[in-house]
């Protein structure tokens, strides 16, 4: 399988991008560069590219592929997990992760990645919400529990949405922390990049294998990190 995962694209920098590296197998937000994997924990991948859409201009196709120089290893803790590649109008609790701030007022991020399930909002309910065509993603309730700064590129996966490519034990990538926005009367919304939007995409990127899986940690499910090397 090529070495590539999705993320929002955020990578706004003078740093080149081979100076980022993607880790998966860890639950850590910070940790000490390790070149050599550890079979019980994280491994480390530099970044070759990133290729993201020529219409991107957030929030619309905020979605980005991100080549690393080595493939990932999986193991008991390293695990792919498929993407939605068709329009679904998904209803209940999905789970997403990320390691966003976790205090209203100073800007302190989780130091330890963070679960929460959110309830996901139907696509009319969305597009009225924003008052704007919103197929292109998903909206969840921020009554309960919501995503925060910094958890941008978090994963959301859902498990019986009828996808024949989604996996029976951890379900199947549907969405991508985009962000959230103040609605005037409304409260608030936070808004997923719906990936079954560009599955289209993603297999043209990703070459003639044409995988649907993207690499996650095993479990918590959550898209490589982002680590720069100082």
């Amino acid at each position: 399988m090529p070495p590539w995962a999705m993320y929002p694209i955020r990578i706004q920098t003078q740093r080149h991008i081979s100076q980022f590296f993607a880790v998966a197998g860890t639950l850590l937000n910070k940790d000490v560069y390790k070149p050599k994997d550890n079979p019980s924990g994280a491994q480390w991948r530099r970044l070759k590219m990133v290729i993201s859409p020529s219409t991107y201009k957030f929030p619309k196709d905020d979605i980005a592929i991100v080549i690393t120089t080595e493939p990932f290893h999986f193991n008991a803790l390293i695990k792919p997990i498929p993407y939605a590649t068709r329009y679904i109008d998904y209803k209940g609790e999905c789970l997403v992760s990320g390691y966003g701030r976790i205090h209203s007022i100073k800007p302190i991020s989780s130091e330890k990645l963070l679960l929460a399930r959110l309830e996901l909002l139907p696509t009319y309910w969305c597009t009225n919400l924003h008052g704007r065509n919103m197929r292109r993603f998903i909206c969840t309730n921020t009554k309960v529990s919501d995503v925060a700064q910094g958890d941008s590129g978090g994963p959301l996966v859902c498990r019986s949405t009828g996808e024949k490519h989604e996996d029976s034990t951890f379900g199947i990538l549907v969405g991508i922390v985009s962000g959230t926005r103040l609605l005037r009367y409304k409260g608030k919304s936070s808004f997923f990049t719906r990936v079954s939007y560009f599955s289209k995409y993603i297999t043209r990127e990703n070459g003639a294998e044409g995988s649907t899986f993207v690499y996650v940690y095993h479990y918590v499910i959550v898209l490589n990190t982002f680590y720069t090397v100082f």
